[in-house]
């Protein structure tokens, strides 16, 4: 731990919380919980886009340098698990604005395809939802008709979920 406490110390960090016993790891937990809640009340009558994303921790500095450059001009957030890959991008504007979420949307559809440009996934821990079907297709290709064939035996009638997943 002293080699990852050396690095964090040269960058800058002032507080390192291992989060050593149940009652810490409760706590961080409960920490990053309201992290989402907390930028949302700081930027009242902004509305959040989330963008979570994946990638082979071999690629997570780079998608994190990415995104950085990539919203630059945006008021966003980013914070994730650098364990696993997971990146978490919260950015916050109006999307009646529709020049601003336009730049938004753009931003997303970056991020997402740097991912998988990376070999990563668009979904991250939080999965498709309705947001990033529009992704699947570059994700996954030619099986996804497999994913529909798979759906429809499961759900010939498309009750489960409808409309959600598969169009």
């Amino acid at each position: 731990m002293s080699y990852v406490e050396g690095i964090c110390t040269e960058n800058g960090c002032t507080v390192i919380d291992k989060g050593i016993g149940q009652a810490a790891r409760d706590r961080l937990w409960e920490m990053r919980h309201l992290t989402f809640e907390s930028i949302k009340r700081q930027h009242a009558g902004l509305l959040p886009l989330i963008m979570d994303v994946a990638v082979p921790l071999s690629r997570y500095s780079d998608m994190v340098a990415f995104i950085k450059r990539e919203v630059r001009d945006l008021l966003a957030y980013a914070f994730g698990h650098a364990g696993d890959g997971n990146i978490h991008v919260i950015v916050m504007d109006v999307p009646a604005d529709s020049r601003r979420w336009a730049r938004v949307e753009e931003a997303h559809h970056s991020i997402v395809m740097k991912a998988l440009e990376f070999e990563g996934t668009c979904a991250g821990e939080h999965g498709i939802g309705i947001g990033k079907r529009r992704f699947l297709a570059d994700e996954h290709g030619e099986s996804l008709e497999l994913m529909k064939q798979v759906k429809h035996l499961i759900d010939p009638e498309g009750l489960f979920n409808p409309g959600k997943l598969f169009l």
